[in-house]
């Protein structure tokens, strides 16, 4: 029945409702770039966020598509946000530049 409800909740927004700006797309890419970092993972995930470019528009539909059942573990619009930033080749580029250039 809870489900229903937040199902039904999310039915009332429109899709410009929320929309993916460049700031909240740096925080965004800010935020994601420093927990890579704090888990020490910036070289893995460079070479296989370079390895998957291809496809990282396919990648943010499927996590649109499975946005509802994200929605359940994961609260917030995060699932929508990391999908806007995957769809999106230059602001994929962007968050790799960052990995590459650290901290620093």
């Amino acid at each position: 029945m809870v489900v229903y409800r937040r199902i039904r909740a999310g039915l009332g927004d429109t899709l410009l409702d929320h929309v993916a700006t460049d700031e909240n797309c740096d925080q965004l890419i800010e935020r994601l770039a420093a927990w890579i970092e704090q888990k020490g993972l910036s070289g893995p995930a460079v070479l296989f966020l370079e390895a998957n470019k291809p496809l990282s528009f396919v990648a943010s539909q499927t996590m649109l598509l499975f946005q509802p059942i994200l929605s359940l573990a994961v609260n917030g619009r995060l699932p929508e946000d990391l999908a806007l930033l995957f769809e999106d080749r230059a602001k994929l580029d962007r968050l790799i530049r960052r990995l590459e250039r650290g901290r620093g």
